[in-house]
């Protein structure tokens, strides 16, 4: 069965020493999809609200579809909430056939269950369109994983995610259901946090801000 990874940040454009968390979140899910013999895998960015026939086109031959999203204060994004309600629109007129979908949820807060309500959203959305929701995953710390090099040097204190990330892709692999999960970085919450703000500085000098603009900002 024909797998899609919709990844759902509005980021128009990274570099690869400048991935975004979803997106790299994505990359490794697709990873452990060909792990587990799942090679016919297709990519959809989503960037604004509108469903557009090329999507409508790749996902109509998908019987699994993938959902990768930032969490925004507990939430969906914006756009991914239209392009949703575009979707809907779209099943009330033509019944899709059998779809499974799985969401993967990532956000700047320490606990993974900070995706909770918008994996919910995803469920409901799912009763309304007359798909069939087989699980999601929240996944903590989002910054954590927005960054190839960082990833690749942390790979020691991934361990939990690549975990709960197997067995989440093997369910999905299969097109089983699967229980929701969620994982939180493999760090205390207080280095944690010391990383994020040392991130948001060096991101915030290398956009021109100085020391006391970036202590104005926290």
């Amino acid at each position: 069965m024909k797998i899609a990874l919709i990844n759902f940040s509005p980021s128009l454009q990274m570099t690869k020493k400048e991935i975004g968390a979803t997106a790299s979140i994505l990359q490794d899910f697709r990873r452990i999809l060909r792990h587990n013999h799942q090679h016919d895998i297709e990519e959809v960015h989503v960037k604004t609200g509108c469903l557009t026939e090329q999507q409508m086109d790749v996902l109509g031959a998908c019987g699994i579809w993938v959902m990768g999203f930032p969490v925004y204060m507990g939430g969906l994004p914006g756009h991914a909430m239209e392009w949703l309600k575009a979707v809907e629109d779209m099943t009330a007129m033509a019944s899709p056939g059998e779809i499974k979908i799985y969401g993967i949820g990532n956000g700047c807060l320490y606990e993974g269950t900070s995706a909770g309500s918008a994996i919910q959203s995803l469920r409901l959305w799912c009763n309304a369109c007359d798909f069939n929701w087989c699980g999601g995953i929240g996944i903590g710390g989002g910054p954590y994983y927005s960054e190839r090099a960082v990833s690749q040097t942390a790979l020691g204190r991934r361990r939990t995610y690549m975990r709960r990330m197997n067995t989440f892709g093997e369910a999905c692999a299969k097109g089983l259901p699967i229980l929701n999960m969620t994982c939180a970085p493999d760090l205390t919450a207080a280095r944690y946090v010391i990383r994020h703000n040392r991130g948001c500085r060096k991101v915030a000098r290398s956009h021109g801000l100085t020391g006391l603009d970036t202590n104005r900002q926290n």
